[in-house]
């Protein structure tokens, strides 16, 4: 058993090689529309999802932040670039500089508790 990204594993998914039990998605993914997400099959408020970003020194000008920004947006919005995203299991979703914020911010105290609880240590 093990926990992998769905453009990772979709492939192997849709041939037969590996057989998916859930998704940690709120929702189901279009690319595996039969595996039902982990909050289906009882696990309660179950909800992690991976994520590319995109992060600057906390200096870089706001002008130059906005210029690679709505760049990033234009590719993601790409009907092609979205097609071949969503078509390996990704979500081309895209969040601008404070909503991204505000979804690290969320994101970083769930983590940061998973790794003191579990008594992960760096060597």
């Amino acid at each position: 058993m093990m926990a992998e990204s769905v453009p990772q594993a979709a492939t192997y998914a849709k041939s037969g090689k590996l057989r998916a039990l859930a998704v940690t998605s709120r929702t189901r993914n279009p690319a595996l529309p039969d595996t039902p997400t982990l909050i289906e099959s009882g696990v309660k408020d179950f909800e992690v999802v991976g994520f590319y970003g995109l992060l600057a020194p906390a200096n870089t000008p706001a002008a130059i932040v906005d210029k690679i920004s709505s760049a990033l947006k234009t590719i993601i919005e790409e009907p092609a670039m979205s097609k071949r995203m969503i078509d390996s299991g990704a979500d081309p979703a895209f969040l601008g500089r404070e909503p991204f914020g505000a979804f690290l911010k969320a994101e970083m105290p769930k983590w940061a508790k998973a790794v003191k609880d579990s008594g992960a240590s760096v060597d």
